[in-house]
């Protein structure tokens, strides 16, 4: 329920681009106007954030990931017959390509997190 405010004071504060650029920027990931967001902050309410239903999802997918490849190299170094038929420099190649592969989801999984 929003509540009338424009009979209420107006405040004046003077900020740089940058400074402005990331206060409404904030406000936005909170799903909060900017004087709305200002006020809870200068009144000490909490300002929660808003649910971002993209990064949940890139998160999932990211886990499914992390999931797969911990069950190939699980597989690849438990099982013996496997191991003899691929040869240890077949091996070293498929586990040098999976660790890539974790690595880039890494990058993946921090740049999620950091927008979250």
């Amino acid at each position: 329920m929003a509540d009338n405010r424009n009979s209420g004071y107006c405040l004046r504060v003077p900020v740089r681009t940058d400074e402005a650029v990331a206060i409404k920027s904030q406000a936005q990931r909170c799903g909060l106007s900017t004087a709305a967001y200002l006020r809870n902050l200068g009144l000490g309410q909490p300002v929660t954030g808003v649910f971002d239903a993209e990064a949940v999802l890139a998160l999932s997918r990211a886990n499914r990931e992390l999931a797969r490849i911990g069950e190939l190299l699980e597989q690849w170094l438990q099982n013996d017959d496997r191991l003899s038929v691929l040869g240890r420099a077949a091996l070293t190649r498929n586990i040098g390509t999976v660790l890539a592969e974790l690595r880039t989801l890494q990058a993946t999984l921090l740049a999620t997190v950091q927008r979250v």
